[in-house]
């Protein structure tokens, strides 16, 4: 077997492999990037808890385009399937619906609609359901949403614009 230093040494290089290849689509790992992150991020959810806040999309610049900078692993997620600007001096983080169907906090945004984002607000595109959040700004103890609560959340919102006609 093995001397355990390898092994953990072997582990960080793969890890560091996969940050890498994923940062080629705009995503960051939150065992690497989690730490040292100041920006805010979507994180995302999984109803299996073990999968939720294994990824980051840290929104890097003024405007970030869901599909183009930030390739969700989804092949449902388009280019330009929504936007999310944020305007650092007064850290307010705005979506703008784009050509693919985005859901937030369990309301279909329509193209070209802007919505302010809030901390711990959730967006769904496609099969992707990730949380807004921002370390530095984040008061101490609170309440958040647990994944499978955001996939009901999200699930009953397409059902319900389904039955208003509005969705597909």
């Amino acid at each position: 077997l093995a001397n355990p230093e390898d092994a953990e040494a072997a582990a960080a290089a793969k890890l560091q492999q996969q940050a890498e290849e994923y940062a080629k689509r705009g995503i960051n790992i939150f065992a690497v990037d989690g730490e040292t992150n100041t920006a805010p991020y979507f994180a995302n959810m999984d109803e299996d808890e073990f999968r939720s806040n294994r990824f980051m999309y840290i929104l890097t610049k003024p405007e970030t385009i869901f599909g183009s900078d930030i390739r969700l692993p989804s092949l449902a997620v388009v280019k330009g399937h929504a936007v999310v600007e944020f305007d650092e001096s007064s850290g307010k983080i705005t979506l703008k619906g784009g050509k693919g169907q985005t859901w937030h906090n369990g309301q279909l945004v329509k193209e070209g609609q802007s919505v302010e984002l809030a901390l711990f607000d959730r967006l769904a595109m496609a099969d992707q359901l990730m949380m807004l959040r921002w370390k530095s700004k984040e008061p101490e103890g609170a309440a958040i949403m647990s994944a499978s609560d955001a996939v009901e959340e999200f699930q009953s919102g397409l059902a319900n614009s389904r039955a208003d006609g509005g969705g597909d």
